[in-house]
């Protein structure tokens, strides 16, 4: 059998955008309110932050916030539930919430405790994303850097556009091989696998769900996306797959492959190389 235990090399070496260049609104008009002290919890979100270039409004985070490594002396304030207390403490004007990282409960009280406003972002798809790095981008005056990374994800995806004479790869995306859970065909994962020239097969559920190994011999993918070391994904199962049988199984790290977070052009284009390098040969 074909050696599996491959990393796509793009993220071998990742950088996320950092560097805190100041940004303006455009046309230069003054915003109805500025925030100064922002917390953000979600990783996600952090990421999306910093991809704008605004960390230095950022007061606090979750424990599981770990890119860029920068921001890591930001305050702790989830880990993971919200300290509300903690929350309070460090008068925030904003709190940025993912809406499928927090208890329902929760928001309500955090909506309650303070003076602060309350951002949720729903993010599902890629469409979800940009209007999630669009909001950002007028929340915290960083509107032309907003256009600017929307822009760029855009042009990732016309790049990724298969030509009409390729076969387009089914594609897979896996956690754990053991107990093996299979992005559903409604995902965020399942959106960056159709914009990279894919076209996914696993569950019919908008989340990762628990899968049977029948299954996922009978959806039998050509490349398998896997946030594990690939060598763990041995056995019956997966060897049965087209993927195991030509050693297809690729890597991508759980931090990029399992958040909408600030790779999804960098995500794209490699999945996109790959998609297409298998796409060819078919």
């Amino acid at each position: 059998m074909p050696n599996m235990k491959r990393t796509l090399p793009f993220f071998a070496a990742i950088l996320l955008a950092g560097c805190q260049t100041g940004t303006s609104p455009i046309g230069g008009t003054v915003p109805d309110k500025v925030y100064a002290r922002v917390i953000s919890l979600s990783p996600s979100v952090t990421e999306l932050v910093a991809l704008l270039n605004v960390t230095n409004v950022l007061v606090g985070r979750t424990s599981g916030d770990n890119r860029p490594g920068y921001i890591k002396h930001v305050t702790i304030v989830a880990n993971p539930s919200p300290d509300l207390e903690k929350i309070v403490q460090l008068q925030p004007d904003l709190v940025l919430v993912e809406a499928n990282l927090i208890n329902p409960n929760t928001l309500e009280k955090l909506k309650e405790v303070g003076s602060f406003d309350v951002e949720v972002l729903d993010i599902d798809s890629l469409e979800d994303w940009e209007k999630a790095v669009y909001r950002l981008g007028s929340l915290l005056q960083a509107h032309t850097r907003a256009s600017e990374v929307v822009d760029r994800v855009q042009q990732a995806i016309s790049n990724a556009n298969l030509p009409d004479s390729y076969y387009k790869p089914k594609v897979m995306v896996a956690m754990s091989s053991t107990s093996p859970w299979i992005a559903g065909l409604g995902s965020f994962q399942a959106d960056v696998i159709r914009a990279a020239g894919g076209e996914l097969v696993g569950p019919d559920a908008d989340r990762f769900v628990a899968t049977n190994p029948e299954s996922i011999v009978q959806w039998s993918p050509d490349i398998l996306f896997v946030s594990d070391d690939p060598a763990t994904f041995k056995g019956a199962t997966w060897e049965s797959t087209r993927a195991g049988k030509d050693g297809e199984i690729l890597q991508v790290y759980a931090d990029i492959l399992l958040r909408p977070g600030a790779d999804v052009e960098r995500l794209i284009e490699a999945m996109s190389k790959e998609i297409r390098r298998v796409g060819s040969t078919r």
